[in-house]
């Protein structure tokens, strides 16, 4: 085996054949989950001729096997592993990749091993004790990696049993004390030994972190049991002395802003607080001076960044810090902000350097390769800071007056907060010829900084922060003005401002707004920026709506649709306006009535362009998710008509997808063989349409009263139009064949029409659409039988919902026989678990239709042979189907049936009584998995 191994990691390595390559690293892959593995691996790290790559390889195997594998281990071997593992790191005390590796493996151990595995006096004094009697040279470095590794590990092995898991953090808090005790000596035998003092920083790190609760998990009962020693002597620890120190030594700085991260954690409790712990003082005391004086250091960064950019009038300093170590500072005065952001939040004098020092973090001059990578680090602050100041549910405990002072003390800092990072979005230079995933890192960059513009707008209010935001476009104005070009990219960075402040916008005719709004209809056409305009004022139709009630903004709205008919032309831009569209449409219904004739122009417009429902359309197609957007929106419009405008409305919206999809059916319904494929995708696309008509006709319910008159009549007009759309869909289902899709889209037609004829609120009332159920009864039969598509057990479903509760006793019969025919046919093709595995859609939607029924006026019909007994069958096959939906649909089957059993003994007990032994059994072995 030692043999197969060195000649498959000759060949990983050094075979210029892939296939070899590959086979040898899927060998060397099975090799490590055999059990062969622990005792090869071991044998092969003490023999003195293998080379680096086999050395590694094992003592990261061995790390493996006891991470995932400790559990094949004879009873006792653990120990004797343990020795010789720790025999092999002492060889290994100066090779760092083989160190790590075994380390990792050790501290594997010690995450499996009970404590009399330790002679119970803990890990860290036996590792301590064996390695105390080493040179220097070996102990060292040795030591050091594994207290830099336990406290890091010690909840990081999936495989370890929480019980385990939990006592082995207990064990490591105990060992907190010995751990820095280890660390101080080591710390003092390491003078003019740089390397060696900066495993010791990192180390003490991870035991701050450790325990001070700061990286457990939130449940874990010993998270408050905090074995740092107090803060008055952590304050005089020379380990802490050594880390702050650190801060001025370059190469000790970076493992000396995460222990000092560590450090600010461990003084808070509470990001609520707005105090203080004073048994903390002595230690806050300490840091926070210490970190703000690197605020000078930090701004000389800043300059030399800003001059190695070539920005104007930047010079660059001498010995300034680099970037990264700009970064570090940066993370330093954030942990600081956040950890006190509830001290801060009071606005007291001595808060000022915190909120300094992250207002130049905002401000650092941005690289263009890699935007705002410092300056996004002090967004969570502001997000905290600005959410305390305004937070409503504050207002119990703090006098509003105290509020308000506070948000004014603050406003001028969130003003240059905005300020600051506003340019940050701008597009650079060359972007299209960016990778993709820089793209999408600058992206998400430009969330980040519209999160933080609307937490400052919601501290400086809508108006200022507007006026600062769109300033950028004024000068643009003024330079175009002197003969300046435009500069597209300046323009879309200040609309997408105003955009994601769109939700502190000021109030309702605000003069600056409608100027913004204006000026998105005369700006020139760039497509990023177009797509960003749409985007503006798609966020802005509620304030549009609210300023239109004003009887102010009248006059844009004929500017506002050229504006977006325009941009439905760019194929870039056209989800933008589209969506635009929708919701202008959908917040200003009421005042759009009169721009109807317009309104039907544009829609007539994207149906004829609609790359789907037209393929021979124009030269640049909408999407059809895009026709969809246009068609909800004129829908709403349609739905805000007068009563004599109303059917007119809707017809003329109908109408034109009607027209097509006669075009491409049948005459009468028919079972011949399904249509071609390219008349089943217009097909669809067009079913999609009338599925958006339907269901968009009548608002939602939070949108109109069960009083309002308009409802009803709503209600009336959807009856009568689905009335004449019936024989159309009719024919449509018969040519469905086995398209899934389409059959789901025609059936969603149903659910629409049959929801939008009558409110669950007036449920009092008759259905309209009564009239149609025996013709849909009889087409979902023949349907379902032919195809089994599960949409049409839904449509049924829907057919319970709408007619469950009719008095005529005509209806009910015709609804039970729909209902006895689906479940006959639904269970008959269900008997075993494979036709459950098969057709889970079928079985989830079969048992949705059951409870369905039992919770509406149709539980006799489920509760009763012969339905009954086939369901219950079904059920206890299918309970083991491996698809959580389904799975899901029959249990809550089967408990509802249970639960319904002291109402209904007579027709639930006889079936109960001769399934309960098979049901009880494949309840228990669901429950073993």
């Amino acid at each position: 085996m030692a043999e197969h191994l060195k000649q498959a990691l000759e060949a990983l390595h050094r075979a210029p054949n892939e296939d070899v390559r590959r086979q040898a690293g899927n060998w060397l892959e099975d090799f490590q989950h055999s059990r062969d593995a622990w005792q090869v691996s071991d044998q092969l790290l003490h023999h003195p001729e293998s080379t680096n790559e086999i050395q590694f390889f094992c003592a990261q195997t061995l790390k493996k096997k006891a991470t995932n594998d400790f559990e094949e281990l004879p009873p006792g071997a653990a120990t004797g592993l343990r020795d010789s593992i720790l025999a092999v790191l002492m060889r290994f005390a100066q090779d760092v990749p083989v160190r790590k590796q075994l380390s990792l493996a050790l501290v594997a151990l010690a995450a499996h091993m009970q404590p009399d595995g330790w002679d119970n006096i803990g890990a860290v004094q036996w590792l301590a004790q064996r390695l105390g009697a080493q040179p220097p040279e070996v102990s060292l470095p040795c030591l050091l990696e594994l207290l830099v590794i336990l406290p890091q590990e010690c909840e990081g092995y999936p495989s370890q049993r929480p019980e385990r898991r939990r006592q082995f953090y207990g064990e490591l808090l105990q060992s907190t004390p010995d751990a820095l005790t280890l660390l101080t000596q080591c710390l003092t035998n390491a003078t003019g030994m740089e390397k060696v003092r900066m495993l010791v920083i990192e180390a003490f790190g991870s035991w701050v972190r450790l325990s001070a609760g700061n990286d457990m998990d939130q449940s874990n009962p010993l998270r408050n049991q905090r074995t740092l020693p107090d803060a008055a002597t952590l304050a005089t620890h020379p380990l802490v002395a050594a880390t702050l120190e650190g801060l001025n030594n370059p190469e000790m700085f970076d493992v000396c802003v995460e222990a000092s991260c560590e450090l600010i954690r461990s003084t808070v409790s509470s990001l609520d607080s707005e105090a203080i712990e004073p048994s903390q003082l002595p230690m806050v005391q300490l840091l926070v001076p210490t970190v703000m004086a690197l605020i000078p250091r930090f701004k000389l960064s800043a300059q030399a960044t800003a001059a190695q950019a070539g920005m104007p009038g930047a010079v660059e300093p001498p010995n300034a810090d680099d970037e990264e170590s700009a970064k570090g500072m940066a993370r330093l005065f954030a942990e600081v902000g956040e950890a006190y952001v509830g001290l801060i939040s009071t606005g007291a004098p001595e808060v000022g350097a915190p909120v300094e020092a992250l207002l130049e973090v905002a401000a650092y001059p941005e690289d263009p390769e890699a935007p705002n990578g410092i300056a996004c680090i002090s967004f969570n602050f502001w997000h905290l800071l600005g959410r305390t100041i305004t937070r409503k549910s504050r207002a119990n405990d703090i006098p509003m007056e105290e509020l308000e002072r506070r948000r004014v003390f603050f406003t001028p800092a969130f003003q240059r907060l905005i300020q600051s990072i506003q340019h940050r979005v701008r597009f650079p230079e060359g972007f299209d010829t960016w990778p993709r995933h820089e793209k999408a890192d600058f992206k998400r960059n430009r969330y980040s900084v519209a999160d933080t513009l609307l937490d400052a707008a919601r501290v400086c209010g809508g108006e200022k922060s507007l006026q600062l935001i769109v300033q950028p476009l004024s000068e643009l104005s003024q330079k175009v003005a002197s003969g300046e070009a435009f500069n597209w990219v300046e323009a879309e960075a200040a609309l997408y401002c105003a955009r994601s402040i769109a939700r502190a916008a000021p109030s309702a005719g605000h003069p600056t707004l409608l100027q913004l709004l204006a000026s998105l209809c005369t700006m020139p056409r760039y497509t990023q920026l177009q797509y960003t305009a749409c985007l503006c004022l798609q966020a802005y139709t509620l304030w549009f709506a609210d300023t239109l009630k004003t009887g102010q903004g009248v006059d844009l709205l004929p500017q506002l649709f050229t504006l977006l008919t325009t941009s439905m032309e760019d194929p870039e831009a056209s989800a933008a306006a589209t969506l635009a569209l929708k919701h202008l449409c959908d917040g200003c219904a009421s005042s759009l009535t009169g721009y109807m004739d317009g309104l039907m122009q544009i829609h007539a417009r994207a149906l004829v362009t609609g790359a789907e429902g037209n393929p021979t359309g124009g030269t640049q197609p909408l999407a059809n998710e895009d026709v969809l957007q246009v068609l909800e929106g004129v829908v709403l419009v349609v739905a805000a008509l007068p009563p004599q405008q109303l059917q007119h409305g809707l017809h003329a919206i109908l109408a034109p997808t009607v027209a097509t999809m006669e075009g491409l059916l049948p005459t009468v319904p028919t079972a011949a063989p399904a249509l071609p494929a390219a008349n089943i995708k217009q097909l669809t696309c067009h079913v999609e349409r009338l599925v958006a008509i339907l269901k968009h006709i009548v608002p939602k319910s939070d949108d109109m009263s069960g009083s309002d008159p308009r409802l009803e009549m709503l209600e009336q007009a959807t009856a009568d139009a689905f009335g004449k759309l019936w024989p159309l869909v009719e024919r449509a289902i018969s040519c469905t064949g086995d398209d899934e899709r389409l059959a789901e889209g025609l059936c969603r037609v149903i659910k629409y029409s049959l929801r939008s004829s009558r409110r669950d609120q007036l449920r009092e009332k008759p259905h309209r659409m009564v009239a149609v159920l025996p013709a849909l009864s009889a087409v979902l039969r023949r349907s379902f039988a032919s195809h089994r598509h599960p949409s049409y057990l839904f449509a049924c479903s829907e057919c319970v919902r709408a007619f469950a509760d009719h008095p005529d006793a005509a209806v009910k019969a015709e609804l039970q026989g729909l209902l006895t025919c689906m479940f006959g046919d639904a269970t008959s093709r269900l008997q075993r678990l494979e036709d459950v595995h098969n057709s889970p859609d079928v079985a989830d939607d079969v048992f949705l239709l059951a409870l369905k029924s039992m919770k509406e006026d149709c539980r006799h019909v489920v509760l009763n042979p012969p339905v009954l007994p086939a369901l219950v069958d079904c059920a206890v096959t299918g309970m083991l189907v491996m698809h959580k939906e389904a799975c899901q649909s029959i249990i809550d089957f089967l408990v509802a049936v249970v639960r319904a059993l002291p109402s209904n003994t007579a027709s639930i007990g006889p079936v109960l009584q001769t399934r309960g032994p098979h049901l009880a059994y494949q309840t228990l072995k669901a429950m073993g998995g």
